[in-house]
C-alpha cells in the first residue's frame, strides 16, 4: 500500500487515507509473494474503513491471478458488480 500512495499527492493521500465509504480493493495472487501478500493485507485494512469494504487477492485456481485480472477481465466485472450489488443493496 505504501508504494502506491508515495506517487499521490498530499491532498490525494489524505482523500485515500482518511476515506470513510466501501472500498473495493482487487489483486491477483500473482502480484505478490505469499509473505509480501500477508503485509498489504495488514496495510488495506488500516484505509478500509467501512463495514462493507472488501479486499480480494484472487487465485489462479479462480482464473484471475494475473495484475489487476487482466487474464480474466469477466471475472473482475463480476466481482466488482456483486460487491456494488451488496454495497448499494440491490436486489436481483
Amino acid at each position: 500500500m505504501e508504494h502506491l500512495l508515495e506517487n499521490l499527492t498530499d491532498a490525494q493521500r489524505e482523500a485515500v487515507l482518511h476515506h470513510d465509504g466501501p472500498l473495493l480493493i482487487l489483486a491477483g495472487e500473482s502480484e505478490f509473494d505469499p509473505a509480501r501478500a500477508e503485509k498489504e493485507k495488514v496495510q488495506w485494512k488500516k484505509v478500509m474503513n467501512h463495514p462493507k469494504s472488501q479486499a480480494r487477492i484472487v487465485t489462479a485456481a479462480e482464473g484471475g491471478e494475473g495484475h489487476s485480472m487482466v487474464n480474466n477481465l469477466l471475472l473482475k466485472n463480476q466481482i466488482e458488480f456483486d460487491w456494488l450489488d451488496d454495497v448499494l443493496g440491490w436486489k436481483s
